[in-house]
């Protein structure tokens, strides 16, 4: 991997491809332990690529890393995020880059996204932050990973987490009706699965909230589908219904 930025980038690619999804094997903790510390900040080659080869090896093996690999993995991107989000809703501040390109920043919201050991107000904040840039044209180009993001993060079940982490059912209901006003029909596939999975009862949001949801999905999805020149977002539900 030292032998240039190519070689690093494929051997990455490989070795997240092949520890994914970093549990579920014997000695897995063993591999995801040799890996963590073979990796974490000792790129050999500062690229962009490379840098957003580690971020998609960093999701794929995120399950088999521990709460606190998770937040050091997360904090650093958190904060350059915040300051981005505290920059665009206020317009105090001064937002840093938290990625050198379009490709590099999906990455990274899909590896924040697949982090289940952070705290759930982490998880929380994130959801807000995603649904605060979806309707900004400035991330257009990374819609698909912040809709993937928000489906894993307002996911009803989760892949590995404990269900302590899952976030409560109303939070996940207020994020829903403001999808319904923001999101394409493409972009909202994405996350169906997972937050209309039916569970405990605790979890499964209000089967209204979630009619209210696939309603309109489905529909934009018709409109699509028939290339229809009729405008959605001039109608309300109650037409729709």
């Amino acid at each position: 991997r030292r032998k240039s930025p190519s070689h690093e980038t494929r051997w990455l690619n490989l070795l997240g491809y092949s520890l994914r999804p970093g549990y579920g094997m014997a000695a897995d903790d063993w591999r995801v332990a040799e890996t963590w510390a073979a990796v974490r900040g000792k790129l050999a080659h500062q690229t962009a690529d490379a840098v957003a080869e580690w971020r998609i090896l960093s999701r794929r093996i995120a399950g088999g890393l521990n709460a606190g690999q998770q937040n050091e993995l997360a904090s650093p991107i958190l904060a350059l995020i915040r300051q981005q989000h505290r920059q665009m809703t206020t317009g105090t501040g001064k937002a840093g880059k938290y990625a050198s390109n379009n490709h590099e920043a999906s990455e990274i919201w899909r590896m924040l996204g697949s982090l289940e050991l952070l705290d759930r107000r982490t998880h929380q904040e994130l959801g807000n932050i995603i649904l605060d840039f979806l309707p900004r044209k400035k991330f257009e180009a990374i819609q698909p990973a912040l809709t993937w993001a928000l489906g894993r993060v307002a996911a009803r079940v989760p892949v590995y987490g404990p269900l302590n982490s899952v976030l409560p059912a109303d939070v996940v209901e207020r994020w829903i009706e403001r999808l319904i006003d923001i999101a394409d029909c493409s972009d909202l596939a994405i996350i169906d699965g997972e937050v209309t999975r039916k569970c405990g009862l605790a979890r499964t949001i209000d089967y209204v909230c979630i009619t209210d949801y696939q309603i309109v999905h489905v529909y934009r999805l018709q409109c699509a589908l028939s290339l229809s020149v009729l405008n959605f977002r001039s109608l309300t539900l109650a037409r729709v219904w």
